[in-house]
């Protein structure tokens, strides 16, 4: 039995729900949003919509979806946003039969194996341009390897606690070169040659995020910065391997820096290396640098201090 605030809960989303489908503009709507949790509105209630303009559906924690609800969305989607919802493989490659428009993709929390993500590839490759896949634990590296290698105008790639290798980082090099965002974490099995592959084809990227890596040098990764003279934001945490002799590359290899994620890179990264980068990155505003070799002194001697158009910042936190 449901509690006295589930039961006014659940009372009141009928009343919307019901203004929602006697709505006689219902199909003029671009944009629905489902934010609920447990049992107390299922999918199947969009079944009577009537959405023939649908554009974005988001859906956040429904405790029951029934993948056939995926043949009643209209063609039309563009942007599809499922977190904790309980859809398969099947259920997606059901979405990517009928919907041929789809530019951003974001499952979160979802326990699929990747077929359904080959079959959005297969259909989508000229027109997905976000892909964000989070803790989606079960997909299986040789689906995300095919799928990968098919989409060809990403623009945004967000892979996080999903299985992440230099096979990965060799198919976004060889196909993703549209790429401007890029976030992988953890980078555990990355090496040096991965690094080199995804650098292959990679040339604008703005915002680089990777996380985790002991196999990964300074060589490697100034071979993707290299590549990528745009890039603002940097973010290289735990990446234990790294030295001062990165920081003194950095000026040369991405003049526009204008944020730097060294956190837990280890004792390797010392004051004379970010005293190096303060003078000679212009644009640079902030550094983070928990569990490095940067001294506190370092900030007590003036770090903080910069033009008016270089004012530099020393976090010493786990916020990023």
């Amino acid at each position: 039995l449901m509690k006295s605030s589930e039961r006014r809960k659940c009372a009141e989303v009928c009343r919307l729900w019901a203004n929602v489908v006697s709505d006689p503009f219902q199909h003029l709507l671009e944009e629905f949003t489902i934010s609920i949790h447990g049992h107390l509105c299922r999918m199947s209630l969009l079944a009577p919509l009537r959405l023939r303009v649908l554009r974005v559906l988001r859906v956040d924690a429904c405790g029951e979806f029934d993948d056939n609800i995926l043949k009643h969305l209209p063609s039309t989607i563009e942007t599809l946003n499922l977190d904790e919802v309980p859809i398969t493989d099947g259920g997606l490659c059901t979405f990517a039969s009928r919907c041929d428009r789809l530019r951003e993709l974001q499952l979160a929390l979802v326990d699929i194996h990747g077929s359904g993500l080959v079959a959005i590839s297969s259909t989508h490759c000229s027109s997905l341009e976000l892909l964000d896949l989070w803790e989606c634990y079960a997909v299986e590296k040789d689906c995300l390897v095919t799928s990968l290698s098919l989409l060809t105008s990403l623009r945004s790639l967000h892979l996080v606690d999903v299985c992440i290798d230099d096979s990965i980082l060799s198919a976004i090099g060889n196909t993703c070169s549209s790429l401007q965002h890029l976030r992988l974490e953890p980078c555990e099995s990355v090496t040096d040659d991965g690094l080199y592959k995804l650098s292959r084809n990679m040339r604008q990227l703005t915002e680089l995020w990777l996380c985790t890596s002991e196999f990964a040098s300074n060589h490697g990764v100034q071979t993707l910065l290299q590549a990528n003279h745009s890039l603002g934001q940097i973010s290289l945490e735990a990446f234990t391997s790294l030295t001062d002799e990165l920081l003194f590359s950095l000026p040369l290899l991405c003049p526009k820096v204008t944020l730097l994620n060294l956190n837990r890179c280890g004792g390797a990264i010392t004051d004379r290396g970010m005293q190096y980068v303060q003078k000679h990155c212009p644009l640079l505003k902030r550094i983070f640098s928990y569990g490095t070799g940067v001294t506190p002194e370092l900030e007590e001697d003036g770090f903080f201090e910069g033009g008016p158009e270089a004012e530099i910042t020393v976090v010493r936190s786990e916020e990023r």
